[in-house]
């Protein structure tokens, strides 16, 4: 299903950067 990784990916792509950032940032809190 590598057409729909990729779909997730363009779709939740400012999520994930987001979730990315805050887990680096903070590992506790996850609010965006």
């Amino acid at each position: 299903n590598t057409q729909d990784l990729q779909k997730w990916r363009k779709s939740g792509n400012r999520l994930f950067r987001c979730f990315v950032n805050a887990t680096r940032a903070n590992p506790v809190s996850l609010s965006c």
